[in-house]
């Protein structure tokens, strides 16, 4: 089994396996493997996911988070970034 990431971001990824397998360059790929493609949330045949955050929580779980290493692209620290953000996650999963 190949699963095809659409990339990103808001690109379908549904209909990736046809493209795969009608390309003449990547027909062995076709032939040997089960091909998957998926919308990711929010894009193609999926739908939007509300957790029922109001504008404040939706900015607050926005904010850039670490980059590898620990740095962040703004005076924020990590663990001031992490703690607003940490509930999203939670509430989501709760619906």
């Amino acid at each position: 089994m190949l699963l095809i990431n659409p990339g990103g971001p808001g690109i379908a990824g549904l209909g990736a396996p046809a493209l795969v397998s009608g390309n003449p360059a990547l027909k062995d790929v076709a032939e040997h493997y089960d091909l998957v493609g998926f919308d990711p949330r929010g894009t193609g045949a999926s739908s939007p996911i509300d957790c029922g955050l109001d504008d404040r929580q939706v900015r607050q779980a926005q904010l850039p988070w670490p980059q590898p290493g620990g740095s962040t692209p703004t005076p924020r620290s990590p663990g001031r970034q992490h703690k607003p953000a940490s509930g999203v996650p939670v509430r989501c999963f709760r619906i």
